[in-house]
């Protein structure tokens, strides 16, 4: 949003060089690049696995252990995240009721969160539910590199030793989830743009 409105800035274009340097990299070069930064050079968190070794459990560990992979995974995402939501709001800027509203005199803070933002979410959301039907592959690759044990690392395992059943089993799980993020996309469409409704 900060960059719709501040067009062709100096932020601008920063927000944009860095959005296409994440797209071109890697998930596993991301999550190798993050490990060597905070667990090697800066000794904040650990390099892999769900617990420390040895220790008991604590919910605390466990969350400084989730760090790493979630932000490989969040971070790959964010660039179009960020590319769609600026073009949408640049097209949603030049609409009617948005020089309207500030001809009303309404503050720009809240034109920009009332009006724009809101009606600029339909694509947005359409990406973010397309994005999290990613987000299962791309885990496949998070939990390897982090030796974080889940659906990603099961099914290399079960692919290196050929166990169809558990592969189908996998497929089943990943296929049910993805129509249940469609399904709840659509309903979300309907709390965003109230032009949507559903009909029985």
């Amino acid at each position: 949003m900060l960059q719709a409105v501040r067009k062709y800035s100096l932020f601008d274009y920063s927000a944009a060089f860095f959005s296409f340097f994440y797209v071109s990299m890697p998930g596993f070069f991301l999550a190798m690049l993050l490990i060597y930064v905070f667990a090697l050079v800066l000794g904040w968190l650990p390099t892999g696995g769900y617990e420390t070794v040895g220790m008991p459990y604590s919910f605390w560990d466990r969350l400084r252990h989730l760090i790493l992979p979630a932000a490989t995974l969040s971070f790959g995402g964010l660039p179009y995240i960020m590319r769609i939501t600026r073009t949408a709001m640049l097209e949603v800027m030049g609409e009617d009721y948005i020089r309207t509203a500030r001809a009303k005199g309404l503050s720009e803070n809240f034109v920009m969160l009332k009006h724009a933002l809101r009606n600029c979410l339909i694509p947005v959301t359409t990406l973010v539910g397309g994005m999290i039907m990613w987000l299962f592959g791309g885990s496949v690759i998070v939990e390897t590199v982090f030796s974080w044990p889940g659906l990603g690392l099961l099914f290399i395992r079960v692919v290196r030793e050929r166990d169809y059943p558990v592969i189908m089993g996998l497929v089943m799980i990943s296929s049910i989830l993805s129509i249940a993020v469609i399904l709840l996309t659509d309903m979300v469409y309907t709390m965003v743009d109230p032009r949507v409704r559903l009909e029985r």
